[in-house]
């Protein structure tokens, strides 16, 4: 009872019917920016298919899941990059499915490629009431808000990004949701429950220690204005252009801790089209009383286009 009541208070300030933080975490964003910038569609020089699990706050119940699947590929230009992603996330009783179309186009400048991308989104809500993990304190059927049964809504939005890279360097801005769409259930317009713009800002470089092994250092900020300034801060080790062995420290958190968790991040090139890549949240916050950290696998995979036969182009990156 005790996990179940204290995951009922966060899920009030963390639902996606309600004001705050509401996109998905993720804590191996640097395999996942297509979910954050559009613009970062067509990066790789041939199709990329990516896929991201992730479950958020082992053992309590409710707590986050989360499933994803992105595509992306340039055209045979390479000046224009489209994508797609597929979101299904699950909080409490309420759960979300979304869908982007995504565009991209490429511009030269200077030593690098400034890519400006916009995207279309469609978004499903569903809430039930139903569920035997409800709990309230007084009748449900009272609360115009509630109609009882399960609940869904669908709406649209718009996002828009840039992503600068080099062979050592990107940058990237992002508002992959920028219309304030009505997501409340309620039909009387007294109150109206509205999706928030989030804003991102990501950047790494690469320095090169030997010809073996690199260091990495990651940034991911997340901006919301009715939300903590959120900051992911991530420096790895890449072996032999296969293995990366990295660590995150993410701020946030209730007080008094001094961030939201420390991260650890291990990845594997596989094979020349294959990656694989996990990661294990250490949470700081006071939910480390009530959960056993978070858990994330990612899985990626580029197609061969290059015209001769056994050569393949290597993939990018960042």
């Amino acid at each position: 009872m005790k996990k179940i009541f204290t995951y009922f208070i966060f899920s009030l300030f963390l639902s996606p019917a309600l004001m705050g933080q509401q996109q998905q975490l993720y804590t191996q964003f640097m395999y996942n920016k297509l979910a954050l910038n559009p613009a970062y569609a067509g990066y790789q020089k041939g199709v990329a298919l990516t896929g991201i699990y992730r479950n958020q706050w082992i053992g309590l119940l409710g707590a986050p899941k989360t499933q994803a699947f992105s595509f992306q590929a340039p055209l045979k230009s390479q000046k224009v990059g489209l994508g797609f992603n597929i979101v299904r996330h699950e909080i409490g009783i309420s759960e979300s499915l979304t869908l982007d179309g995504i565009y991209a186009y490429k511009i030269s400048l200077g030593n690098g490629t400034l890519q400006l991308g916009v995207q279309g989104s469609a978004r499903n809500l569903k809430v039930d009431y139903t569920n035997s993990t409800v709990i309230t304190i007084q009748n449900i059927d009272i609360d115009n808000g509630v109609q009882g049964g399960v609940d869904t809504k669908s709406f649209f939005n718009v996002g828009a990004g840039l992503y600068y890279h080099t062979d050592q360097f990107y940058f990237g801005l992002s508002a992959p949701r920028m219309i304030a769409a009505d997501i409340d259930f309620d039909d009387n317009d007294l109150f109206i429950d509205r999706e928030t713009q989030h804003f991102y800002g990501m950047a790494g470089f690469v320095l090169n220690v030997n010809k073996d092994i690199a260091f990495v250092p990651q940034v991911l900020v997340k901006y919301e204005r009715n939300a903590p300034l959120d900051i992911d801060l991530n420096a790895s080790l890449r072996f032999f252009d296969k293995f990366t062995f990295g660590s995150t420290f993410r701020m946030g958190g209730s007080l008094p801790s001094v961030g939201e968790s420390i991260d650890v991040l291990f990845s594997a090139k596989i094979t020349d089209s294959m990656m694989l890549g996990f990661a294990y949240d250490f949470t700081l916050s006071e939910l480390r009383n009530y959960s056993n950290g978070s858990l994330e696998i990612v899985a990626r995979y580029l197609f061969n286009t290059s015209t001769e036969q056994g050569k393949f182009v290597n993939p990018r990156y960042f």
